[in-house]
């Protein structure tokens, strides 16, 4: 449990620790704003999860056997993009004054950030088998899940990732690291296809799952 909430918290750390070395200095508002906004929601993400559902922790610990070695590559680039490529293209964006969103992009960007932090939490407290790659759990009695925002669409957490890349670029200001963002956002949606293909011929009664919830992760969208 404890190593599951380290790596999350460490990658806030190499994060901030880019972003205000490209930027040059530390007196930026906007960067202190989103760094603040998110440490501060991995640490309640982390409290609510050890007292509701800390058996979610203890699994993503570890990557489990049989992980999609698929998934272990699209992962690969989506956390390349979000820990190191976003913050250090948005530190370089506002050290040479490339850019700059205004201000109500960094209210939008506060928004985004906390609808994503709410599904992912509530995501992962209805579901016991919400690890961080995709496989099937036989070493944890893997069935569907249906319930909490499962209702309305089958992939809460990969809406949450689409989400949360977004955040950085809007809070601080840069357009430029939009670009790498909606490379994630893409990503995360090659991901999902893939996920839900797999989860479909491989675990029993998803299928069946997928016909009462056809949304994937917009309702009534996709």
């Amino acid at each position: 449990m404890k190593k599951a909430i380290t790596k999350n918290l460490l990658s806030y750390v190499i994060s901030a620790i880019l972003f205000f070395l490209f930027c040059g200095r530390v007196d930026v508002f906007r960067g202190w704003i989103y760094f603040t906004l998110v440490f501060s929601g991995a640490i309640i993400n982390n409290f609510i999860l050890v007292l509701g559902n800390p058996d979610v922790l203890m699994s993503r610990s570890e990557e489990g056997k049989n992980t999609q070695p698929w998934d272990r590559a699209v992962l690969g680039g989506y956390f390349l993009l979000q820990i190191l490529i976003i913050p250090c293209l948005s530190g370089l964006d506002v050290r040479y004054g490339w850019t700059f969103l205004p201000n109500y992009c960094m209210i939008a960007g506060f928004l985004i950030y906390l609808f994503s932090l709410i599904i992912i939490t509530r995501a992962m407290l209805v579901n016991r088998h919400f690890e961080g790659t995709v496989r099937i759990q036989e070493d944890r009695n893997h069935r569907v899940i249906d319930r909490g925002p499962y209702r309305y669409i089958r992939h809460p957490g990969n809406l949450g990732m689409v989400l949360s890349v977004f955040a950085l670029p809007l809070i601080v200001g840069t357009a430029w690291a939009l670009i790498p963002a909606f490379l994630a956002a893409f990503l995360t949606i090659v991901r999902t296809v893939k996920e839900d293909d797999f989860l479909k011929s491989s675990l029993e009664g998803y299928r069946e799952y997928a016909t009462r919830v056809p949304f994937r992760v917009v309702p009534f969208v996709w």
